[in-house]
């Protein structure tokens, strides 16, 4: 309750310091470090009130609205940016302050949580939470834990690099290829409760794999559209076993139709990518939350976020250094690497499915 008014506060201050290099940094690192405050708790108030089995659905709602949001604040932000540069932060900060007001009246947390006095369960610190899921024989929170990390390398990369790929292998604009990205999440934030009933009718873990399947494809098959891509040996043993031959310029006539049709391909991919990333996202977070004592919750919330956010810092670098040696090429065979390895870590993973495991409501 204290994080979210000082953050909002942090943020109205970004565009009244932006003159000042020196107040901007002040202003923007505490409005972050406000913002880490109250996120991990504000989200683990989920799992708090919801029962095990409906924390996938949950998630789903938690993961649409976030979803409408982001598309109000780029809808509503532009509009109010025409009008001046400061009235985006401060409708921001009045909604922020307006989500206390709604969380203070309307959430009622558990006044017993389980675990609590329990020496054996009782509540933890990120830090002993993470030397215990380290220490643990059954390593299934390890494993989703370094498989969020590999996928959010993955897309993380994207994220960053998506408009120049675009701009410098399929020679569209950045308007373009933002344009492709929006596909996107049109389909992240269409399947977002979808995702969660799935995943409560057929497991969280299937789900999950199954997600992490597609969106390798759909990164193998963005990484093909291209004259040199990594690729290029498997489109043209493709295209030999379908009897195309060759264009005049020797081009392989596969390889020519697909070039010729990227304003429709990639944003197929991309679309069939935010339906992927919606089986993994909606349904991540309630398996790992539920891989913990209820006393513990808020602990496996912030491990959470600690490998993702790892993932958001290590991502873009790790891509950049690979791009200096091979090329903007490299990007989609590096996703797609980064979500094999998530996949190869998903498999082991074998608790934190109330489907599979038979958790109870009264977790």
């Amino acid at each position: 309750m204290v994080g979210m008014p000082l953050g909002a506060a942090f943020f109205v201050l970004v565009p009244l310091v932006r003159y000042s290099l020196a107040l901007l940094i002040s202003a923007l690192v505490l409005m972050n470090l406000c913002m880490a405050v109250f996120r991990a708790p504000t989200i683990a108030l989920m799992p708090d009130v919801t029962p095990p089995r409906l924390r996938s659905k949950a998630n789903g709602v938690v993961n649409l609205m976030g979803g409408l949001g982001a598309m109000i604040a780029l809808f509503a932000g532009s509009a109010l940016y025409r009008l001046g540069p400061a009235y985006p932060f401060m409708m921001a900060a009045v909604l922020m302050i307006l989500s206390v007001v709604v969380l203070r009246r309307t959430i009622k947390e558990p006044t017993h949580v389980e675990g609590v006095g329990d020496s054996s369960s009782g509540s933890v610190g990120i830090l002993e939470a993470l030397a215990s899921v380290v220490r643990q024989r059954e390593k299934s929170a390890m494993r989703m834990l370094l498989a969020i990390f590999f996928w959010f390398i993955a897309w993380n990369g994207i994220e960053a690099f998506f408009t120049l790929y675009g701009r410098e292998v399929w020679n569209v604009s950045e308007a373009t290829g933002a344009l492709y990205m929006g596909f996107f999440s049109v389909t992240l934030v269409a399947f977002a409760i979808p995702s969660g009933f799935i995943a409560t009718a057929v497991g969280r873990a299937r789900i999950i794999r199954i997600g992490l399947t597609m969106l390798s494809i759909c990164l193998v098959g963005l990484g093909l559209l291209a004259h040199d891509s990594l690729g290029r040996p498997i489109v043209e043993a493709i295209n030999g076993v379908l009897g195309l031959g060759c264009d005049a310029a020797g081009q392989a006539r596969l390889l020519g139709a697909m070039l010729a049709n990227i304003g429709i391909i990639v944003p197929a991919l991309m679309g069939l990518a935010g339906l992927s990333w919606a089986l993994i996202n909606t349904n991540s977070y309630p398996m790992v939350v539920d891989m913990a004592v209820r006393a513990q919750t808020g602990a496996y919330t912030g491990l959470y976020y600690l490998f993702s956010s790892l993932a958001a810092i290590t991502g873009p670098p790790a891509f950049g250094l690979l791009r200096d040696a091979l090329g903007t090429r490299a990007l989609f065979p590096f996703s797609v690497v980064c979500v094999i390895v998530a996949l190869v870590f998903m498999a082991g993973v074998r608790k934190g499915d109330p489907t599979r495991t038979g958790l109870s409501d009264a977790k």
